[in-house]
Formats: C-alpha cells, sequence, structure tokens
C-alpha cells in the first residue's frame, strides 16, 4: 500500500472529482487525510494499486507529488 500526496485546487468538488476518478476504475481510497492551505489542499489517500491510481489521476490532470511506502498496523 502507498500514500500518494496529492495537490488540489481549495475549492468546492475538488476532493469528489479525485474520488470519482478511482472510482471509476474501481480503485478504493483505503484513507485519507487532507490540509488545507489558501489557494490549495494537500491530500493524502492510501491505496493499494498505486502505480495505476497515479498515471490515471495525472493523466486526468491531478498534480500527484510523492508516493511512499506505508505500513498499516
Amino acid at each position: 500500500m502507498k500514500d500518494l500526496t496529492v495537490i488540489l485546487k481549495n475549492q468546492p468538488g475538488s476532493l469528489a472529482d479525485l474520488g470519482e476518478c478511482l472510482g471509476k476504475i474501481g480503485i478504493n481510497m483505503e484513507g485519507l487525510c487532507g490540509f488545507p492551505l489558501k489557494e490549495e489542499v494537500i491530500v493524502h489517500i492510501l491505496v493499494e494499486a498505486d502505480e495505476i491510481a497515479r498515471r490515471v489521476l495525472e493523466d486526468a490532470g491531478f498534480d500527484v507529488r510523492t508516493a511512499r511506502e506505508v505500513v498499516v498496523l
């Protein structure tokens, strides 16, 4: 499982768009955390299929910054 860091615009519907993009291809977000800034929101999502998720999000125009391995207990 990986933690993807995605930068979203701080506006209504941004997070819904991200979830819809992943949901269309059957990728579930196992965990999520977001930190709003003035213009942006830093979102961390936990996904199993990280390479597919990253490619699909980037192809859809999302700003994916990092992918880190996580340990889930």
